[in-house]
Formats: C-alpha cells, sequence, structure tokens
C-alpha cells in the first residue's frame, strides 16, 4: 500500500494544481510508513502476552502520539503544510512530530 502511495504522489508531482489530492497522499504516505511500527504479531512470536507487555503499550502509546500528531497536522501549520504551488514545505518542527517514531526504533 506505502509503495502504491508513492507511485500517486509522482504522479501529484507531476500535475501541479491538485492541492488537496497532495495532502490526502502526505497522509496517507506517513501513515502507511508508520503503521508496522506497533507489530503486536511479533509478541505471540515471542511468547509475551499482548495485554501484559510494557513494550507493545509504550510502542502502542507512541504511535498513538504520532497519529495525534498527524492529525493537528492537517488543521494547522505547524510541521508541514503545502503550498498554492503544491510545494510540500517541513515546517521548523517537523522532527517534532518524527520523534515518536524515532522513539519507536530505538
Amino acid at each position: 500500500m506505502y509503495a502504491v502511495v508513492l507511485f500517486i504522489n509522482m504522479i501529484i508531482y507531476a500535475n501541479p494544481g491538485i492541492t488537496t489530492a497532495l495532502r490526502v497522499v502526505i497522509i496517507f504516505e506517513y501513515l502507511f510508513f508508520s503503521v508496522l511500527m506497533p507489530m503486536p504479531f511479533l509478541l505471540h512470536c515471542c511468547g509475551e502476552s499482548k495485554k501484559s507487555s510494557v513494550p507493545l503499550r509504550t510502542v502502542v502509546t507512541l504511535w498513538g502520539v504520532f497519529f495525534i500528531m498527524l492529525c493537528a497536522a492537517q488543521f494547522k501549520e505547524i510541521f508541514y503544510y503545502t503550498t498554492p504551488d503544491d510545494l510540500y514545505v517541513r515546517a521548523p518542527l517537523f522532527p517534532l512530530m518524527i520523534a515518536p517514531l524515532s522513539l519507536i526504533m530505538i
């Protein structure tokens, strides 16, 4: 699904004037590249309980924080924005939005 979204992103990039579609594609791009991080099925393979796992709760909480920030980014231009010329611009606080995902990987 992530590859499909990247392909759509390339199509939109070649066709200026589709600002709304670009914003939707950006949302799905961030969701799809991060959705594999809270992989709860790995706990089953390790023999750990899904209900009492502290690492899983931590990962799901951090991913939830990322999701809230991604939703907030749609209404405020604090993390990223698109210009009327269909350019994607990362705002100065963009690293703050990616911080929960970085913590998950650590």
